[in-house]
């Protein structure tokens, strides 16, 4: 059950969100019990929380949560600003304390990881720039720097099923070192959810929710899948604003332990604009999109385009609900500028690759890339 504001002695105060919003109310917590509670029943408490949650992993000796910590930090300006000092610090130590670590030590820490920050020690970290989003035509392009240092894992691999079993050896979200990652774990709509970071974001307020982790189910759908994922939407997106997407295996999803991406935004993705074919207008979209009033809605079509290997994404926001068909990863080569083509890409938001193809790419470009993508 969640609380509200109500439910603490509470002094409100207007101050600047370290995460970035320009003032919002801010909540001083007195005799609160459950701050992770209070985290989820306001916009505002969210992103209070989100911010000070960096702030604590920042306080720990794992390279990792200096990746994820670096990587959500440089998404919003005031949150690198409020951040800079202690990150410059934590990289500073991690550089030198690696230098000293013998070759056993060094196999102790996640491959990933190191691959990351040995290609941070050929940047600047001063120089690194904040993340940014511009408007091209009808689209959004966006351009984070650690984005392109993400590990590929599956999210590249051509595949032939859309169903793959879980393999607990694999990267999966129990993993022990994933857990100072978490940002918030408990029930929602009775189901066990975890809360993640997504350690690139290229979304507002960027995170990676499972339900009932430790059932370890693929990530592949089944009915009561979608019932339980409309039942904590429906929760969450009120209090929160909050948006969920999916990438279906073939679709660029990169772990195979199901879960779903959780965002925020403060406008509407192209996907959503009224003038296309599947929100009533009358311009035809890219890619073939099917427009639902809830996930549940959309289930006998979700399990004939996994029975069929027919690769799609799921974009859940403002109440509705979009199902979006591509091809499979593998069967088309996408342009040198585009870093991937997963759902944010089918929503309708590019991520470019380096900071000169941000500021090039055009309108035209975007629609024949999404023309590589299309099905028949």
């Amino acid at each position: 059950m969640m609380i509200t504001p109500d439910d603490c002695e509470v002094t409100q105060t207007i101050v600047q969100n370290l995460a970035g919003f320009a003032k919002i109310d801010r909540f001083s917590l007195t005799k609160c019990q459950n701050m992770t509670e209070f985290a989820l029943s306001s916009q505002a408490g969210f992103f209070e929380h989100f911010a000070n949650r960096l702030q604590q992993l920042l306080e720990q000796k794992e390279l990792g949560v200096l990746i994820l910590a670096l990587a959500n930090a440089l998404a919003r300006k005031n949150l690198y600003l409020a951040l800079q000092q202690p990150l410059q610090e934590k990289f500073s130590f991690w550089q030198q304390y690696l230098q000293n670590l013998s070759a056993d030590d060094i196999q102790k820490i996640p491959a990933d990881d190191l691959l990351v920050f040995r290609a941070l020690l050929n940047m600047d970290l001063k120089e690194l720039p904040i993340a940014a989003v511009r408007s091209t035509g009808r689209w959004r392009l966006q351009f984070h720097p650690l984005r392109s240092l993400r590990p590929a894992r599956n999210s590249g691999k051509a595949i032939d099923s859309l169903f793959q079993p879980f393999d607990p050896l694999a990267f999966h979200f129990n993993k022990p070192f994933l857990r100072k990652e978490i940002l918030w774990q408990g029930e929602i709509a009775a189901r066990p959810v975890r809360l993640l970071y997504n350690k690139f974001p290229f979304a507002d307020y960027h995170g990676i929710l499972v339900i009932n982790a430790e059932a370890c189910h693929p990530q592949y759908l089944q009915q009561q899948d979608c019932n339980s994922m409309q039942a904590i939407y429906q929760q969450l997106s009120p209090s929160l604003e909050m948006g969920m997407a999916y990438n279906s295996l073939g679709a660029m999803a990169s772990v195979n332990h199901q879960h779903w991406q959780s965002f925020v935004s403060d406008s509407p993705y192209p996907i959503e604009l009224d003038c296309w074919q599947h929100n009533g207008g009358g311009k035809p979209y890219p890619l073939r999109v099917k427009k639902y009033d809830s996930l549940p809605d959309a289930w006998p079509e979700i399990d004939r385009l996994q029975r069929g290997i027919q690769a799609f994404h799921i974009f859940m926001n403002n109440g509705c609900c979009w199902l979006i068909r591509r091809k499979r990863q593998g069967n088309y080569q996408t342009s040198a500028w585009n870093n991937g083509f997963a759902w944010s890409e089918a929503a309708g938001i590019f991520l470019a690759g380096t900071e000169a193809d941000f500021r090039s790419v055009s309108a035209l470009q975007i629609e024949q890339e999404f023309s590589r993508l299309a099905t028949a």
